[in-house]
């Protein structure tokens, strides 16, 4: 089981804390009626904004950039990348993980141009400590997502992301390996056991 951070990453956290701490409260994007989906217990995600049917899908491995608020449960707006258009680049689904569970069950659903709200609790978020200042312990945190675009990270020449990327190939290499392990153990449990055969017992001499 993946062991992932509490937070986006350095950069959202210097974002957050370096940003005026006076709650504002938000304006959601509401353009269409869209169902809310369950991603997980706590995880539930709604379309604001339908992306062309033609365009890009986020894959895992990807790198995705994102406009994206943080809005707590009671409107409390902590961050919106919009006001200094920072956008935020996260890596889909990969180790270590720069993004909180909840994005990165979300994110692999999108595609380029969508906006979705993502609600998620303290488990896919920032867990029980939350993150304080602005963050309280086991928040329920609400999240406004624009992708704006998707790259592949295999195609970089970036040399932090080449030597992700290779830590991410190592990784699935391990995963393999342990998946086939552990299928040659299930076959070899379920075959049938062969009886030991009783060795013949030789008579023994006369008297």
């Amino acid at each position: 089981m993946r062991v992932l951070p509490r937070l986006l990453d350095a950069a959202l956290c210097v974002s957050m804390l370096s940003s005026s701490l006076r709650p504002t409260r938000s304006s959601t994007l509401r353009l269409v009626d869209s169902p809310a989906v369950r991603l997980a217990d706590d995880v539930i995600v709604r379309v604001l904004r339908p992306p062309l049917p033609t365009a890009r899908q986020v894959r895992p491995g990807n790198i995705a950039k994102v406009h994206f608020k943080t809005i707590l449960s009671n409107g409390t707006l902590i961050h919106d990348s919009r006001e200094n258009d920072a956008p935020l680049e996260v890596h889909v689904c990969l180790e270590p993980c720069d993004s909180i569970p909840a994005w990165d069950l979300a994110l692999p659903l999108m595609r380029v141009g969508q906006v979705v709200q993502l609600r998620s609790g303290p488990e896919h978020a920032f867990g029980a400590e939350g993150a304080p200042p602005l963050i309280p312990p086991a928040a329920t945190i609400d999240f406004e997502i624009e992708l704006i675009s998707v790259r592949d990270l295999r195609s970089s020449h970036n040399p932090e992301e080449v030597e992700y990327i290779e830590r991410y190939k190592e990784m699935q290499r391990n995963h393999e390996e342990q998946e086939m392990a552990a299928q040659r153990m299930r076959e070899r449990q379920a075959q049938p056991q062969q009886p030991q055969q009783l060795q013949q017992q030789q008579p023994l001499p006369p008297q």
